[in-house]
């Protein structure tokens, strides 16, 4: 007689992945009535504030004579293109830890749930923490630009029923390509892959070196702008692609074409029905043999070594400040997870810089050459405080965890803290200021700011260090199983806010003595003396505040029981 076969357990599993987001949500109770108003205000905040920049940057973009209307409405191309890449890149980073290093695999594994079952949750839940920032975000930049273009509250709402099957489309994209990532590397070859992405490195940053700057300033250049971003609107809009579906159909229903709009959603959402329904399949043949292979590449990595010959050992003969560094580098170089998302964090920059004479402006003008000194510098200083939120902070609160054994060590709480913070410091300050000065190479920048620039990137990267670890320490979340956990709550909300405001203070310092040389108040001088004197305060301020964060941060651990 046949066996019955096992029960599939995807409701069973969801329902459980449910009541742990109810009960996450519930935990906001207890936390601090201040943090949470911090908290909710910075949302506010940041909401009021992405609509008001989107309305005024549409505004200008609507306002080029003859070709605003089109440029306006290519720009929904670009955006549904952009949610198209970037939310797929997002989910392969999110899915492939979830499918192959989360600690409840384990656990799942010795249940008698089907592996579709588990794929299939695996799925929602890469789509969850994929597509929740995205409507965090791009919320109020979707109602500024529905605003403008005159479509107004209706045709934003009418744009969900397209966006809503792009972002499953692209999440269930990612979610196969991190299932078949995990399927095809052999062992070892997360290894190799890392030597692939720092030759890929050095030859970008060869790039940077070698690349000319852009045309030479005229009264042509803003014309050839303009047909560049032509021609990047034609790409945008290539029909094969699922986002040029997305928004041909939300213009189709704003112009009343109802049966263009039907047939364009049909086709979205049945590729992302089709995609979604492939996943658990996949995951069914795929995911077992993808187990196997993790749960084997540690050993069979590299071949044992010899009888009588010692082992190999990345510590001996540190100090324990240094193999205590050594260990935090090696366990983020062998996260898939965490150097994927780096890779991606800088590479998003790399292409900014790559861009930076793409631009229609003059350095002649004094206007334009304070414009992107302020610009880069803010792109510096944002990525520096995502970097020290998604990354540093994590070093210390997954670490907390464990504080009952490194407690005792000969470090104790500050030499661990102090540890941190220096390696935090070191790697911030190696890759930041070699993008600030290669940024400010291609913009032709005069030695003041140059040298303004370089001082206010190291003045930000102490800060960030200083305020992600030692929150990191006094907000830490002891629950997280994995960095990409520890980020998520009110302690790296709290982290991400600190840092974000700490840059705009900085960013505002830097650009004071620019703002009253623009009108006319500084003299050549006086202006040079401003600038250094504003370095000088940022210096100061930088040391106290990451000073002040990690002293509260070591008597607060002195004080814990963990």
């Amino acid at each position: 007689m046949r066996a019955p076969p096992p029960p599939g357990g995807l409701r069973a599993l969801l329902a459980v992945k449910t009541r742990i987001l109810l009960n996450a949500a519930r935990s906001i109770r207890a936390e601090p009535p201040l943090k949470v108003a911090v908290v909710g205000g910075f949302v506010a905040l940041w909401t009021a504030g992405s609509y008001a920049l989107a309305r005024e940057g549409l505004g200008f973009v609507a306002g080029f004579p003859g070709i605003g209307s089109y440029l306006l409405s290519r720009l929904l191309f670009l955006f549904a293109l952009g949610i198209l890449a970037m939310l797929a890149v997002s989910c392969a980073l999110l899915a492939y830890p979830l499918l192959y290093a989360a600690r409840e695999n384990r656990m799942l594994l010795s249940t008698p749930l089907r592996r579709s079952a588990i794929a299939a949750c695996k799925v929602w839940e890469t789509l969850f923490l994929g597509s929740w920032a995205f409507v965090l975000m791009g919320c109020p930049i979707l109602v500024a630009y529905f605003q403008e273009s005159g479509m107004g509250v209706r045709g934003y709402a009418r744009s969900w029923l397209f966006f809503a099957p792009l972002v499953a489309f692209a999440g269930a994209a990612g979610f196969l390509a991190a299932l078949l990532l995990g399927r095809a590397i052999p062992a070892g070859g997360i290894r190799a892959g890392r030597r692939a992405a720092l030759v890929l490195l050095a030859a970008s940053a060869a790039l940077l070196v070698l690349r000319r700057g852009g045309d030479a300033p005229g009264r042509d250049r803003p014309i050839d702008f303009v047909n560049r971003v032509m021609d990047k609107c034609r790409i945008a809009a290539w029909y094969p692609l699922p986002s040029s579906w997305a928004a041909e159909g939300i213009i189709a229903s704003a112009r009343g074409d109802a049966g263009g709009a039907w047939i364009l959603w049909g086709a979205l959402a049945s590729g992302a029905f089709f995609l979604l329904a492939l996943c658990p399949a996949a995951g069914e043949r795929i995911l077992p043999a993808g187990w196997d292979r993790r749960s084997a590449g540690g050993r069979c990595a590299r071949p044992p070594a010899a009888r009588g010959t010692p082992a190999r050992s990345w510590t001996a003969g540190r100090s324990a400040a240094g193999a205590l560094a050594v260990k935090d580098a090696l366990t983020f170089c062998r996260d898939f997870g965490q150097w994927g998302q780096f890779a991606l964090f800088f590479g998003l920059l790399a292409l900014y810089i790559l861009n930076l004479r793409a631009m229609p402006y003059d350095l002649g003008s004094d206007f334009w050459r304070y414009l992107l000194f302020i610009l880069n510098l803010s792109a510096l200083g944002l990525t520096l405080g995502g970097l020290g939120s998604r990354f540093f902070f994590p070093l210390v609160s997954v670490d907390l965890a464990r504080f009952w054994f490194l407690g005792v060590s000969p470090l104790g709480p500050g030499g661990i803290l102090r540890e941190k913070f220096l390696l935090c410091a070191a790697f911030t300050l190696g890759i930041t200021l070699t993008l600030a000065l290669l940024s400010g190479l291609m913009l032709g920048v005069g030695p003041l700011l140059l040298a303004s620039s370089l001082a206010a990137v190291a003045c930000m990267g102490i800060a960030v260090s200083g305020l992600s670890v030692g929150l990191g320490a006094l907000y830490p979340n002891l629950k997280a199983d994995s960095p990409a956990e520890a980020v998520s709550g009110l302690g790296g909300t709290m982290v991400l806010i600190a840092n974000l405001g700490y840059i705009l203070c900085a960013l505002a310092l830097q650009g004071l003595p620019l703002f009253l040389r623009l009108r006319g108040l500084l003299p050549g001088g006086r202006f040079h003396a401003c600038v250094c004197g504003c370095a000088a305060v940022l210096a100061a301020v930088s040391v106290s505040v990451a000073a002040f964060t990690l002293g509260a941060a070591k008597r607060s651990l002195a004080r814990a029981e963990l």
